[in-house]
C-alpha cells in the first residue's frame, strides 16, 4: 500500500461487515473487496494485484498454520474467556448450543 498511506482499518472491517451482514453482498467477490478497500484509503490497483496474486494466499495460509499451532485456534469462530490471569476457557464452533454450554460452565 506504500509508505505514508493512511488506512482506516476499523472502517475497512466495518465496511466488510456491513457488506456481508447487512447488505448480503458476496465478500469473496473482488469488486466488493475493492470497494471496501478503496473506501478505507487503500489503492485499488495494489489491492487487486494482491487479490489476484499468490502472495496474499501464501501469507494467509502461513498465518492460519501459525494460529492453529501456536495460538491453538482450531476453527472460527473461536472464543477465549479469561477467567483469571492464569486460567482461560476456550471453545470453538458457531453452534448456539456449544456457546451456551460454555457460558453455563463459566457461570458455575
Amino acid at each position: 500500500m506504500g509508505e505514508g498511506v493512511s488506512i482506516d482499518v476499523d472502517a475497512l472491517v466495518e465496511d466488510i461487515f456491513q457488506a456481508y451482514f447487512v447488505d448480503a453482498r458476496d465478500i469473496s467477490a473482488t469488486e466488493v473487496l475493492l470497494g471496501c478497500a478503496a473506501r478505507s484509503g487503500m489503492d485499488e490497483n495494489v489491492v487487486l494485484l494482491h487479490l489476484e496474486g499468490d502472495e496474499g494466499y501464501t501469507a494467509v495460509t502461513k498465518w492460519d498454520k501459525h494460529a492453529k499451532r501456536k495460538l491453538k485456534v482450531p476453527s472460527v469462530p473461536h472464543f477465549m474467556f479469561a477467567l483469571e490471569e492464569s486460567s482461560n476457557f476456550v471453545t470453538s464452533g458457531g453452534e448456539e448450543s456449544m456457546l451456551s454450554s460454555a457460558l453455563d460452565q463459566l457461570l458455575r
